[in-house]
């Protein structure tokens, strides 16, 4: 506390015992409180993502059944500071070479990492092992534990960009040994990317849907339309007519009634992640007049 000195205008700075301790009430006043959060948006402020993938470029990967190459760190360089380099840990993630060839790639990790432009970028590898076509091991060499590629690409604060490192594997000679490295014409953030890792998108793995009416289709009735998946009933599918969802039954159909003055009925189906759409004239004399029908689509 500051106390005046008698009446001479003159101050002291003193301790308080008695409001002092680790029992005394707090009201912050210094906006501490929220340090924490408003670090954190700051630094989201100036962070990018970088979706890491590998790949690999052909020459002798045909000589392999099997070419795991075990990755422990990767690691950034900014520009020409060199002292300021960023590692990223993987968890020892094991990929095979083979299954990489051409656009294929695998997703290693997608990090947070400071907006910039970037100059080199580094994979750690702790092991390679690798099985050639006739069943033997083959002997495959790393120069180092640091595969170091020199690519410049860029990274903007709240957005993500797709880098590739391609890593080939070459005969020394007609040896029989190996080498891998990185490739630089292969690698960068403007390489086409097929990925094989999983989690890819599996839109080719969607069902295929179709939907029709059942019988004729009246103005003032009811109507019914029946969804497949093959030669199945489709349960639990999403019928949308006039902005109303209606659900499948277990025989894959769903009825609905049609009001007096319609002329057409058009409806969606959804099921997972297809889409298809049925019409037919709601005048028509039987459901072979003027129904259409689609097959199903990939929802995005």
């Amino acid at each position: 506390m500051v106390t005046e000195a008698g009446g001479s205008d003159k101050y002291v700075i003193r301790p308080v015992a008695s409001e002092s301790g680790t029992d005394v009430e707090i009201n912050e006043v210094d906006a501490s409180a929220d340090g924490e959060a408003a670090m954190d948006e700051t630094e989201t402020e100036t962070q990018g993502s970088l979706a890491f993938y590998l790949s690999d470029e052909r020459n002798a990967i045909d000589d392999f059944e099997h070419l795991n190459v075990t990755v422990t760190k990767v690691g950034v360089q900014p520009g020409d500071e060199s002292d300021n380099r960023t590692e990223y840990e993987v968890d020892n993630r094991t990929v095979d070479l083979t299954e990489l060839k051409g656009a294929n790639a695998t997703l290693m990790e997608t990090f947070e990492i400071e907006e910039g432009n970037y100059s080199k970028v580094f994979v750690h590898v702790s092991e390679v092992n690798g099985t050639l076509t006739d069943g033997s091991s083959a002997d495959v060499k790393l120069p180092s534990e640091k595969l170091q590629l020199n690519e410049e690409f860029t990274v903007e604060a709240n957005s993500t960009v797709d880098f590739v490192y391609d890593i080939t594997v070459v005969e020394r000679g007609n040896t029989s040994t190996y080498n891998i490295k990185p490739v630089a014409s292969e690698s960068g953030t403007d390489v086409p990317i097929e990925r094989v890792d999983g989690e890819a998108d599996d839109s080719d793995d969607a069902p295929e849907v179709a939907a029709e009416f059942v019988g004729n289709v009246t103005a003032g009735e009811n109507a019914t339309v029946s969804v497949t998946s093959g030669d199945e009933p489709v349960e639990g599918a999403t019928v949308t007519y006039d902005g109303t969802d209606y659900t499948t039954n277990a025989d894959g159909e769903v009825t609905f009634a049609v009001p007096e003055d319609a002329e057409e009925v058009e409806v969606t189906v959804e099921y997972e992640d297809a889409e298809t759409e049925v019409e037919t004239d709601a005048s028509a004399a039987s459901s072979e007049s003027g129904n259409a029908s689609y097959g199903s689509d990939v929802l995005a």
